[in-house]
């Protein structure tokens, strides 16, 4: 048996071990993504502001939104509260951000 034959074996083994951990690790990234999303949405209604949530997650603003976004559990009052911490005046303004965010 040649060194390639040995090589024809065992790079199919490999690849499929390969395969094996990316799929694993994916399923444990999306596990931590919604605990994340979680997390995030326990602080706005406990009423920490986004900004300070970024600080302390690491994650841009707008980062923080899109999971808010993605679980789009917030209340009414939730999302006025955010809208306010974002600097958005209420009226015309408000009501556009509010769609530009998918949530009207």
């Amino acid at each position: 048996m040649s060194h390639w034959d040995k090589e024809r074996e065992i790079i199919p083994k490999e690849l499929e071990s390969v395969k094996l951990q990316i799929q694993q690790t994916e399923l444990k990234l999306e596990s931590l993504r919604e605990k994340m999303t979680t997390i995030l949405v326990g602080g706005v209604q406990v009423g920490i502001d986004i900004t300070d949530l970024s600080l302390m997650s690491g994650l841009s603003r707008e980062t923080i939104y899109k999971h808010l976004r993605s679980r789009d559990k917030l209340t009414w009052k939730q999302k006025h509260k955010m809208a306010k911490a974002a600097g958005i005046p209420p009226g015309d303004a408000r009501k556009a951000w509010f769609e530009s965010k998918g949530w009207i």
